[in-house]
């Protein structure tokens, strides 16, 4: 039996690797001409400047939220970059191997950018999203809460703010300056993304922290969130007015 057992075995890994050979070389005659390493290496750098281009949105909405300049949230500003620039990573293959060769040149722009906006644009943000919440706090209700929540009004803003973007770029921008254009057009909107994919992020991490201050304060109450102060309550019993600490003045059996 065991000796049946190997040729069979020898046979289905010879042909295994005769398979893997043919797709190897399949994949060599696609990718290998220059061309393709042409279209490789613009994907690699489109990836590179989404990554650059999110971190810096992604500081910007951070030194508009709090007012000031300060140092960033680092860990913030690369969850953000790298979910966008992995998001981009296969939207920008699809568009320079699949739709580019197939719709080339200007005269094809409002297809390309109604293309875009039903297609790659949802996946691109839900994604992001998605990758950003997994980042920030990795649980998987969280993410799927996240992207539930956030995804409609971002895609709504985003059916907005991108079509007027793309069509000034090609009707209006000269053929130079187009990837200047839509770098500067795509670092404003990213300060937006930034802001709005962040702030429940945010929030959430806020309430965590008060909820650490109070529960060291000796507040165990329900009504931690609103972070009332702790100085002493006056309760009217009877008439007569008796101190009461900032704990026992949450209690529901207090009477004001």
């Amino acid at each position: 039996m065991g000796a049946a057992f190997l040729p069979k075995s020898s046979g289905g890994r010879a042909a295994a690797f005769r398979s893997f050979g043919r797709w190897s070389m399949m994949i060599r005659q696609k990718f290998g001409n220059p061309e393709s390493v042409d279209k490789m290496k613009a994907i690699a750098r489109r990836t590179f400047y989404s990554f650059a281009i999110m971190g810096a949105s992604d500081v910007s909405a951070q030194w508009m939220t709090t007012g000031k300049i300060e140092e960033p949230d680092w860990d913030r500003t690369f969850i953000f970059a790298a979910a966008g620039s992995v998001c981009m990573l296969p939207l920008n293959g699809l568009w320079a191997f699949i739709v580019e060769p197939r719709l080339p040149g200007r005269k094809w722009w409002l297809t390309k950018l109604a293309t875009e906006m039903v297609t790659l644009t949802p996946i691109y943000f839900a994604s992001l999203i998605g990758f950003n919440a997994w980042g920030r706090y990795p649980n998987a209700d969280h993410t799927l809460q996240r992207i539930m929540e956030d995804w409609p009004l971002l895609y709504r803003d985003a059916l907005i703010v991108i079509p007027i973007c793309q069509t000034v770029n090609y009707l209006i921008i000269a053929p130079h300056l187009r990837n200047f254009f839509h770098g500067c057009c795509s670092f404003l909107w990213n300060v937006y993304v930034s802001w709005y994919v962040s702030m429940p992020h945010d929030q959430r991490e806020a309430d965590v922290i008060a909820e650490k201050q109070a529960r060291k304060r000796g507040d165990d109450s329900p009504y931690h969130i609103y972070n009332l102060p702790p100085e002493p309550r006056r309760l009217v019993t009877d008439g007569r007015r008796t101190d009461i600490s900032h704990r026992e003045s949450l209690s529901w059996n207090a009477k004001w």
